[in-house]
């Protein structure tokens, strides 16, 4: 259903923000929650995925493209305007 609702507002030129943030359980597995965020309060949650071995800037961007946005339909470069993380060096990183 998320995936129709985004696919719509997608096929009338509309875009999104995006919002992800990385955390390790209590069994220490890491996971990485996404989040697409459109004007007007809309909020879809569409993790969390859970994240294997070392992930720089780079490879978080493969990741969060192949895993989500892509599932949804959408290309990280046309129709996700803004980017949001908790860490510095990533966020320069999607940003470059």
């Amino acid at each position: 259903m998320v995936v129709n609702e985004i696919m719509q507002l997608k096929s009338e030129g509309k875009r999104f923000s995006l919002t992800f943030d990385e955390w390790i359980s209590v069994n220490n597995r890491r996971y990485l929650n996404i989040s697409f965020h459109f004007v007007g309060g809309i909020l879809w949650n569409v993790g969390p995925v859970h994240v294997y071995g070392s992930m720089s800037a780079e490879n978080y961007l493969k990741f969060v493209e192949r895993k989500k946005i892509g599932e949804c339909g959408l290309c990280l470069f046309k129709e996700v305007i803004c980017v949001t993380a908790d860490g510095a060096l990533i966020m320069i990183k999607f940003g470059k």
